[in-house]
């Protein structure tokens, strides 16, 4: 009835977007303990979750995650002169998700 109405229909929009994938992530060694995750923002991408978990990676690895709406978060509190894993994950709508590649670092 009301796309029959003759007024324009607001809110209907294009849900097959799919999410773009992330080239490259970035991890900067700031501070003694701190660690600087980033990416470019990802076409269609509304939440990003940046994960870190300590060397080595097993299938048990406890990943310590922050999800937020920005592409850039700093970790902080890592243990010093220990090797991490880091890594992003962009989530779109219906469930969507792409993960970057993991990146390793040695935290000052």
């Amino acid at each position: 009835m009301l796309l029959s109405s003759g007024f324009d229909i607001t809110g209907i929009k294009n849900v097959s977007q799919t999410l773009g994938p992330i080239e490259q992530l970035d991890v900067e060694i700031g501070q003694p303990g701190h660690a600087i995750t980033r990416v470019k923002k990802v076409a269609g991408a509304k939440a990003y979750i940046h994960q870190c978990t300590p060397d080595p990676i097993t299938p048990d690895s406890e990943w310590t995650s922050v999800t937020i709406t920005e592409s850039e978060n700093i970790f902080t509190n890592l243990k010093s002169i220990a090797k991490y894993w880091f890594r992003v994950i962009a989530i779109g709508k219906g469930k969507q998700s792409v993960y970057s590649a993991l990146v390793s670092r040695v935290i000052q």
